[in-house]
């Protein structure tokens, strides 16, 4: 009401402010509306559609400034006609009057009280960790919150937490190190870039390394290790069922099966979490299972995204499907499978892979000319998506 009241304000008293501030206002909506044309945001777009909201909600917060300006010019054409008591009070009323309704109106909203959303989820990759762990933490913005992380250290505190973002800054470099002496620290010049690598070689023969994210350059075996990954020795070349097997105990001891996704907004922090690190790892988990033919464990881990993702923005999109699909043919549940492949083919028709799967279920089912007309389907989208890049990159 009270940004209304300032917008009308503005147009009789200051048609240029206006202008600005209203130009401003439409910039940001606009970039919050496009932001929001995905119906399927990414843990990448939610976390980035949170910047984008400021910017309106500053213009805005411009408006509502005017509207305080003109509720105080309104008091005090009818301060003579108060009683003395809020006529000295009047100031102190309108300055508080602000955070009051927001405090009323929003607070319901935002009592996170009882949300233990974010501390399990560190507590529970934390707690996977087994005594003496390395752990690396890149402390992005889907990531690890520095602020979490000065909590749960001290939970673990045999784990040596090291922050990558910030390792080749200083005085952080020479903090961790004396923070952690027990490690072997790459003899390096004050002004030559940390290099995981090197730590690794220096290391691995002692003590077991993880990370949250996959390092963009590192040259030893990394496997999959529940949420997180673990850096494994040269040579090390573990057999799939070991990784698998090793990933089914982690899952079963540390994922977060209660979540409820509906209580967070797609376009929050804690949304982005959950689909980034359990939502998505856990369909790579059911992707990794249908790929080396454990169909079983595959139709249980998307049984689980489904679950944990009411509103669908992972499962039952068409990946989703399309994995569900995998699975059931594998195991031999053609209905199923079609079934699957149709929503599928109805949620991205122009998607290649959806029609090899439906020539593939159809020839497993006998269909021979229906299995026939899906593979020329397939043939003429795959060509379609050779060509997209070409076309992207005429674009001037």
């Amino acid at each position: 009401v009270l940004g209304l009241v300032g917008l009308a304000a503005l147009w009789k008293r200051d048609r240029t402010a206006l202008l600005h501030s209203g130009g401003g206002f439409l910039f940001g909506v606009l970039f919050v509306l496009t932001a929001n044309i995905d119906p399927r945001p990414t843990a990448y777009d939610a976390a980035t559609l949170e910047r984008f909201y400021q910017l309106p909600n500053f213009f805005f917060l411009l408006w509502i400034g005017a509207g305080l300006g003109a509720a105080e010019g309104w008091l005090e054409g009818i301060r003579p006609a108060l009683s003395p008591p809020i006529r000295s009070a009047h100031a102190a009323l309108l300055l508080l009057a602000l955070p009051a309704t927001l405090l009323a109106v929003n607070y319901g909203k935002a009592n996170l009280r009882g949300n233990l959303l974010y501390p399990r989820f560190m507590t529970n990759i934390f707690d996977s960790l087994p005594q003496n762990a390395v752990f690396f933490v890149w402390t992005d913005t889907v990531g690890m919150g520095a602020d979490y992380l000065t909590d749960i250290e001290k939970r673990r505190p045999d784990v040596a937490v090291i922050k990558v973002g910030i390792l080749g800054a200083e005085p952080y470099r020479s903090t961790v190190r004396q923070k952690y002496p027990h490690l072997r620290w790459p003899d390096l010049a004050p002004d030559v870039p940390f290099s995981l690598g090197q730590f690794v070689q220096h290391n691995i023969d002692r003590y077991r390394i993880f990370v949250d994210g996959l390092p963009m350059k590192l040259s030893f075996p990394v496997i999959r290790y529940g949420l997180i990954y673990e850096v494994r020795p040269q040579g090390s070349v573990p057999r799939v069922a070991e990784v698998l097997d090793l990933n089914e105990e982690l899952w079963k001891r540390f994922d977060l099966r209660q979540v409820n996704t509906s209580l967070y907004p797609a376009n929050s922090m804690c949304y982005s979490i959950v689909v980034f690190y359990y939502l998505y790892h856990r369909f790579t988990m059911a992707s990794e299972c249908n790929y080396f033919g454990r169909y079983a464990d595959a139709l249980r881990h998307l049984d689980a995204c489904e679950k944990m993702d009411p509103r669908g923005y992972v499962a039952r999109s068409a990946p989703w499907q399309r994995q569900m699909a995998i699975a059931h043919i594998g195991l031999n549940q053609l209905d199923q499978a079609l079934a699957h492949l149709e929503l599928a083919r109805k949620e991205a028709p122009s998607e290649a892979e959806t029609y090899r799967l439906l020539s593939l279920a159809c020839r497993k089912k006998g269909d021979q000319a229906k299995a026939d007309y899906y593979l020329d389907e397939y043939e003429i989208r795959r060509r379609a998506e050779q060509q997209e890049p070409r076309k992207e990159r005429k674009t001037p």
